[in-house]
């Protein structure tokens, strides 16, 4: 009994004063059977090594109720909780005390300005969260082909990191991984990815290429967030969610290719990517969502499907369109979806459309006219011949702005409450040089015009303005050579 209380008590000593290198342990016989169902597993011990790794030592450990103490009865792996050696590049040990290493712990590096070199052995399967944060010296990562997991924040901020090399092992990268790696040019990610986290890859903005592995599925909100030097983009068509602000401000980015298995557009996915210059929405595709290209400046052409329902709220605000058609399979256009696109000199509305929002064409100052139809029952302020400022005050352009429509709609209402000229387009339509109102400018409508130039017969209000073929406001001779020149093309 007493032998076995004295083994006991060194337990305890170890578990309480572990900061010594642990060189061997040796399991220890009581003389007697736990129950294994009791047994808990937690830190049996820990230390640090002469070469300054310290570290915790996981297993598992019973209550004796004989000895009223805990008896260890395993000791499985060993975590790396810290190190406060001397050298910049540092090999982690396989094991510490004949136990296997198998885990980068929490913080274990973070904040190491000596660090320049890491090189992790072919035991360890996981980096825990900031491991290896704000190790700004970093620039050299061996990454081993047993790793599967890499924690939030491991390598943030690491900003002199300039390549990284994920091994296929690798089955999950969380949250901020490599956030702000402002140096890393070169990525090789793991075939095993399923998921690209939230803001895993954002701000890495030296980085030129991205090729997502072809079983991906979801790329998180943020992931490549402000990704500025990236000109290559490889989304493969497994992917069926790219998350909010995703690629926004990848200015680098000149094409991209979406993956034909997307239902949606998510919020700001692209915006600020304002070197794209082209973009086809999938097939599936139903919404866009809000500011999803917003301020993509060299962005000229889009092809929409016919899924498409919702265009939401400054989707396109500040794009490059010299002209656009909106799908017929939209009823609203919502507000400041095409706001500031100030290059927009054409915009087709199709007959589904029954509402244009508020300010949804605001700012567009080269647009000078639009074709409005029945089917559109409410047209909201400051959409056509109307600009605001960055604090959102709205004043109307100083031009004029013609609205083509039919009398009595909502075409007509705008165009008369902001100074619009209004064409009804149900109005017959005036033909240059018909001067006899027969339908057709002829040989009897010259007869009256050469009549009118010799002061041999008089016109109206209504023929001379049919006289006036090249629209200067009167009627001359000049007048004349157009009207022969009508009736020649004839």
């Amino acid at each position: 009994m007493k032998m076995k209380k004295l083994i006991a008590g060194m337990t305890a000593f170890l578990l309480i004063c572990g900061a010594a290198p642990v060189t061997e342990f040796t399991d220890i016989n009581l003389g007697h059977s736990l129950s294994a169902s009791a047994a808990e597993s937690c830190v049996v011990g820990s230390g640090v090594t002469s070469a300054g790794f310290a570290y915790d030592i996981h297993g598992t450990r019973e209550w004796d109720e004989e000895t009223k103490d805990y008896v260890i009865l395993t000791r499985d792996f060993v975590v790396i909780t810290g190190y406060d050696g001397d050298k910049t590049n540092v090999t982690v040990p396989s094991e510490i005390g004949g136990i296997t290493v198998t885990t980068v712990g929490e913080d274990a590096f973070n904040g190491n300005d000596k660090l320049t070199a890491i090189t992790l052995p072919e035991t360890i399967t996981s980096i825990k969260a900031g491991a290896f944060k704000e190790d700004n010296n970093l620039s050299i990562v061996n990454l081993p082909k047993s790793l599967t997991s890499i924690g939030d924040s491991a390598f943030h901020s690491c900003s002199g990191l300039s390549s990284i090399e994920i091994p296929d092992s690798v089955t999950s990268i969380d949250n901020w991984a490599f956030y702000g790696c402002s140096s890393l040019t070169k990525l090789t990610l793991s075939n095993s990815l399923t998921a690209i986290n939230k803001f895993s890859f954002a701000n890495c903005n030296k980085l030129t290429s991205v090729d997502i592995p072809k079983d991906v599925m979801v790329i998180q909100n943020y992931a490549f967030c402000s990704c500025s030097s990236i000109t290559k983009l490889s989304i493969p068509d497994t992917v069926m969610l790219i998350g909010d602000s995703a690629f926004e401000g990848c200015s680098g980015l000149t094409s991209v290719v979406l993956p034909s298995k997307l239902t949606s557009i998510a919020p700001r996915s692209f915006a600020n990517c304002t070197g794209i210059r082209k973009i086809t929405i999938p097939d599936e595709v139903t919404v866009i969502g809000e500011y999803a290209f917003d301020h993509c400046t060299s962005l000229c052409s889009v092809d929409f499907p016919s899924s498409l329902s919702v265009i939401e709220n400054s989707a396109f605000g500040t794009c490059g369109f010299t002209e656009i058609a909106i799908p017929d399979s939209i009823s609203i256009i919502n507000e400041y979806a095409f706001a500031k696109c100030d290059k927009l000199k054409k915009v087709t509305i199709p007959d589904s459309v029954v509402k244009i929002s508020y300010r949804a064409f605001g700012g567009c100052f080269s647009l000078r006219e639009v074709t409005i139809p029945t089917s559109v029952e409410v047209i909201e302020a400051e959409n056509f011949r109307h600009d605001y400022d960055n604090i959102g005050y709205g004043q109307a352009f100083d031009f004029d702005f013609t609205i083509y429509g039919h009398k009595g709609t909502a075409a007509e209402t705008y165009a008369n409450e902001n100074d619009c000229t209004f064409v009804d387009l149900d109005a017959p339509q005036k033909i240059a040089g018909d001067i006899n109102s027969d339908g057709k400018a002829d040989i009897a409508d010259a007869v009256i015009l050469q009549k009118y130039l010799l002061a041999a017969g008089k016109l109206t209000k209504e023929q001379y303005e049919a006289a006036d073929l090249n629209d200067d406001g009167s009627v001359d001779v000049f007048d004349m050579v157009s009207m022969r020149k009508t009736i020649t093309k004839k």
